[in-house]
């Protein structure tokens, strides 16, 4: 059961990673309540008095709102609920990827203009120039946890791998 787990999620994280554009497309659905969500994050981060804060608040926001249903569901013990979430969580991480790599090149049209969060906290951190890494590593990572939820949503349980005998008489 495990191979085939993370089998099926290393086989799967390379096939959406190769494919991450269409990926990201596929979830528009998501994409108002993403945005809305990390645009309150700036605000509710700036409440902490710290510019980086505020800068990566929406960010931070955007992966906490999914991570806290995703500990909810896993509380009230919903583990195919989670593992949803968990995919939503996939899913912005493939958004952060790409604004994060749009660091130098600034093509992305921002909702409130000014400076671009990503360009802003790698500049800090030193990381500028590594825009494009940065942002395929948050690719892979979102590519690997819709992987994972998927191949464990679709994983076999032990009733479909053991088969079932009956005591004959």
């Amino acid at each position: 059961m495990d191979r085939f787990l993370w089998g099926g999620t290393g086989v799967l994280t390379a096939i959406l990673f190769a494919a991450r554009e269409p990926v990201r497309r596929a979830f528009f659905l998501l994409d108002g309540a993403d945005l809305l969500i990390h645009e309150a994050g700036h605000p509710i981060f700036g409440l902490l008095g710290n510019q980086w804060l505020t800068a990566a608040g929406g960010t931070i926001l955007q992966l906490l709102m999914p991570l806290a249903f995703w500990r909810d569901f896993r509380r009230r013990d919903q583990p195919r609920s989670a593992l949803v979430c968990l995919a939503w969580v996939g899913q912005n991480f493939l958004h952060i990827g790409r604004y994060a790599a749009d660091a130098r090149a600034q093509d992305l049209p921002l909702v409130g203009g000014g400076v671009h969060d990503w360009t802003y906290l790698l500049e800090t951190v030193g990381l500028l120039t590594h825009d494009i890494g940065v942002g395929m590593t948050f690719d892979l990572i979102g590519c690997a946890l819709i992987a994972y939820s998927v191949a464990s949503l679709i994983r076999p349980g032990p009733a479909e791998i053991t088969p079932r005998t009956t005591a004959s008489s």
